[in-house]
């Protein structure tokens, strides 16, 4: 036999064994089966105009609105028409957007503008909050219908929902990146430029401020009364009580490369929560932690993951990728070939029980998504995928 047919042989046993192996450890997450209900295409997805899609949100029952990293933002029913194309009347782009609780939208933008958006989406009004140029405005929507909205260099405004202002502040060194987050009392949490977390009362004065780097960049998440700070560049997790106290403070990876998407920790409770962490070997786990910050339990996924998201029946889902796709793990040269023998279309759903045992798990039949999971008031997991379908799973 000549060298040439013992090295095809070679390359085809390690194909085997490759693919034989990749179905086991799927195989480890697995149990009952997890099959999509349905999918559209987007209107114009094949010519580009999802390359940026970075975030999205539900809107209404039937549509999402997608957000770009370059400032697009854009409304997609569940048809895959386009309903809405935000195009700024005074200039600037899209900085953050928060959906009114009547299904509308409130944007913030590049150079301090707010717009609030009809649920019909036509403009209904639009206020410039300070006189700085090119700074960011974000806001969250207190339960009154108020607007409580954060422009840089500390200017902090709550606006009433026929725009006008009904107060403004300066708090020393309050930063607009990232979305506020409200207590159910309406206190506004936000983060400094040295990364504090400051809580400012509904009438506009402060109320307390951590350490500096409590914070972190990546999104706040409110867990019952107690806001979760990820800092997934020092792998660290704070926890820090609606009186500014830290009640825990844990050291680990948070998040993956894969789950470069926000929010990185899913939020049950007064502190519980779910996050994935990436392990030195490849892969990640799903951790569960407790009120306290105690990890109750973990489940090796072996493979890059998403970040996870709560169905309302208390289980948690991720997105999963098999070991070649891995950021950062150094693909096997015969990748390319074995993603062609899978179908190209290897991304996995897998939603596990509260107590950690798998529950059901299936093909995702896309190879990733752009944008974070979402779950609908129904309980169907969407993903975004990279050809532009929007996809719904049923768990």
């Amino acid at each position: 036999m000549g060298h040439r047919h013992v090295f095809w042989i070679a390359v085809i046993a390690v194909l085997l064994v490759a693919l034989t192996v990749s179905g086991l450890v799927f195989a480890r997450v697995r149990a009952g089966a997890l099959r999509e209900a349905w999918h559209v295409q987007i209107q114009g997805a094949g010519v580009g105009t999802l390359s940026d899609a970075v975030d999205w949100e539900l809107i209404g029952q039937d549509a999402v609105a997608i957000r770009g990293v370059t400032g697009s933002l854009r409304i997609y029913g569940f048809d895959g028409q386009l309903r809405y194309d935000f195009k700024p009347s005074r200039g600037g782009s899209l900085a953050s957007f928060n959906v009114a609780p009547d299904g509308g939208l409130y944007i913030g933008t590049t150079n301090n503008y707010l717009y609030a958006i009809a649920p019909d989406f036509t403009q209904r009004w639009a206020i410039h909050l300070t006189a700085a140029r090119d700074w960011y405005v974000s806001c969250a929507v207190g339960s009154d219908g108020t607007i409580f909205a954060l422009a840089d260099r500390g200017h902090v405004y709550a606006v009433n929902a026929d725009g006008t202002i009904r107060w403004h502040s300066t708090i020393a060194g309050v930063s607009a990146m990232g979305q506020p987050v409200l207590l159910p009392d309406d206190t506004i949490l936000c983060r400094t430029k040295q990364l504090e977390v400051v809580a400012i009362s509904p009438q506009g004065q402060e109320k307390w401020r951590t350490a500096s780097g409590v914070a972190g960049t990546d999104e706040f998440v409110l867990s019952g009364v107690v806001v979760l700070c990820p800092r997934a560049v020092r792998q660290q997790l704070n926890a820090v009580a609606p009186n500014g106290h830290i009640s825990y403070s844990l050291s680990t990876p948070i998040g993956v490369p894969l789950a470069a998407q926000q929010p990185l920790v899913a939020a049950v409770g007064d502190g519980t929560c779910y996050f994935t962490s990436e392990q030195p070997g490849g892969g990640c786990d799903l951790v569960f932690v407790d009120a306290l910050g105690h990890e109750l339990w973990r489940v090796q996924l072996k493979h890059a993951a998403s970040s996870p998201v709560l169905l309302p029946d208390g289980r948690v889902a991720c997105l999963l990728a098999p070991a070649w796709d891995q950021p950062g793990a150094g693909a096997p040269v015969f990748a390319p070939l074995l993603r062609l023998l899978q179908g190209g279309r290897d991304a996995r759903l897998s939603v596990f029980n509260p107590y950690g045992t798998a529950s059901v798990s299936g093909a995702a039949n896309c190879m990733f998504s752009l944008t974070p999971l979402l779950v609908t008031p129904a309980g169907e997991l969407l993903l975004l995928d990279e050809k532009g379908y929007i996809r719904a799973f049923k768990p």
